[in-house]
């Protein structure tokens, strides 16, 4: 009986060892790998202009976008809008999402231009005042009806990135919503003087994460 026993145990042992070396049943396919489940992330880019000019008279035809998942196109979502003739800024959002809930987007600001902003030319460099101090200079650019390009639209020391500024209706001047060369911009609180044809002075605020909430007013 005393040798049956330790016989016994050390069986037990060996299967023990045994079991605790057989490995788990490993899964690798195209989505898990072992116990860990891979997760394709979106990505999104529009098709066209970021600032997509719609000149008087015709209808905005959205060139849409292109969402991959897993290297495969994918569906996409628009909101905002709609688009309409009536002279303004209309913001676009295109979004893709997987299974999982992660997404990702791309936009687009859709300009509708009135007539009276066709032979109206901005051109020219602006300086700001704080206090009525003259500060740095902005520069405007014309590259195409109501379209202008803006170096340094807030007026700041040292600042050499541009945006896209526009002039949709008569003395009515903002920059629409954009990824820019000084990161995700745009302005509120507008105001332009228009004399002629001639911008003269306008103020504005900056919404950029690097920039202050006050207005900013600049003369020509």
């Amino acid at each position: 009986m005393k040798y049956s026993a330790i016989y016994l145990l050390t069986a037990l042992v060996a299967l023990s060892l045994f079991s605790s070396c057989k490995k788990d049943t490993e899964i690798e396919n195209a989505n898990q790998v072992g116990s860990s489940k891979i997760i394709y992330f979106p990505s999104i880019a529009i098709n066209g202009d970021a600032v997509f000019m719609v000149n008087p008279g015709q209808t905005f035809t959205d060139p849409g976008a292109v969402a991959i998942l897993n290297g495969d196109t994918t569906k996409y979502t628009v909101t905002g809008g709609p688009v309409s003739t009536t002279p303004g800024i209309y913001n676009l959002t295109y979004t893709a999402v997987n299974a999982q809930g992660y997404s990702a987007t791309d936009i687009r600001a859709v300009v509708v231009l009135d007539p009276s902003v066709l032979s109206q030319d901005f051109s020219g460099t602006y300086t700001r005042y704080v206090a009525g101090v003259a500060g740095a200079t902005s520069t405007w650019t014309k590259i195409g009806p109501g379209e202008y390009t803006v170096v340094n639209p807030g007026g700041a020391a040292g600042v050499t990135g541009s945006v896209i500024a526009v002039n949709y209706n008569s003395d009515n001047i903002a920059i629409p919503l954009q990824n820019s060369a000084i990161g995700l911009t745009s302005s509120t609180g507008e105001s332009a003087t228009v004399t002629g044809g001639v911008l003269t002075g306008y103020i504005w605020t900056i919404i950029n994460a690097g920039y202050g909430t006050s207005a900013r007013t600049f003369s020509k």
